[in-house]
């Protein structure tokens, strides 16, 4: 998930803890939540008969508004409106996990932007331009 503003969404202030309480809320189960200053990781389990979308729209909208109550000077928050997922496998969980921990560090070497960009064209995946901003 990919919002605009010039905090990492997930760090201090409440919000990832409030993130993960938003996870639960629709039923889901979160494991690792990071990010870097202009996206968010979220690696959970969500429950099947549930609409990733719908699931999504509900927990950046609750986001968003508890940003915007508790802290009035980021009245600017926002997210895109598009969103990448993917699957892991159970074999895959602690490395991504991992993965998610470091992404501050990790993003000082590669940009969110370039990282995308690699693993789409790796998996042959046309991302749709009305959600991809380049």
């Amino acid at each position: 998930m990919k919002r605009t503003g010039t905090e990492s969404p997930v760090e201090g202030r409440g919000t990832s803890l409030h993130l993960k309480g938003s996870i639960r809320g629709e039923g889901g189960r979160p494991i690792e939540v990071g990010g870097s200053d202009d996206h968010v990781h979220v690696l959970t389990h969500l429950r099947a008969d549930r609409a990733l979308s719908e699931v999504l729209k509900r927990v950046k909208s609750s986001i968003t508004g508890w940003v915007h109550s508790n802290f009035p000077e980021r009245h600017n928050f926002a997210w895109q409106a598009g969103y990448a997922a993917f699957t892991v496998s159970q074999s895959h969980v602690e490395r991504v996990r991992s993965y998610i921990s470091v992404q501050v560090e990790h993003h000082k070497k590669r940009s969110f932007q370039e990282e995308l960009e690699q693993l789409f064209e790796k998996h042959g995946i046309k991302p749709d331009s009305r959600f991809w901003e380049r």
